[in-house]
């Protein structure tokens, strides 16, 4: 995979891997609802349709503006937050660790809040 390319969906999903809890578990189903959001808002990220690019969530999860060619040290991972007051994401860009909220009301307004109103590394 050249790692230069243009990013797409595709490969910000090859790149993480996700952390979901026990298959049958009610955090499992939140996790999986939270996960096709994102998807679906990756895929908007993409084509344009919102203000937020691809490139935001690797600078938010990474620090990086890019892939590095040979990848990254440690596989950047997708986990979930488990908040009743808190909807924003977060990050931590030493293990590229992204922190989804798994509340589904108004998920792309804050995730595009925390993507593009932090001060960097991944705190929104």
């Amino acid at each position: 995979m050249d790692h230069q390319d243009v990013l797409t969906t595709d490969l910000m999903k090859s790149m993480f891997e996700v952390s979901f809890s026990a298959e049958g578990s009610n955090n499992r189903a939140k996790e999986e609802q939270a996960y096709i959001y994102f998807g679906d808002f990756m895929d908007k990220c993409e084509e344009g349709e919102i203000e937020c690019k691809l490139h935001d969530i690797l600078v938010f999860c990474s620090g990086a503006d890019h892939v590095p060619p040979i990848g990254f040290d440690t596989t950047p991972n997708i986990t979930f937050l488990y908040s009743e007051t808190s909807f924003l994401p977060t990050a931590s860009t030493c293990d590229i660790t992204l922190r989804l909220p798994t509340t589904h009301n108004v998920f792309e307004h804050y995730i595009i809040l925390g993507l593009k109103g932090h001060d960097g590394f991944g705190v929104a």
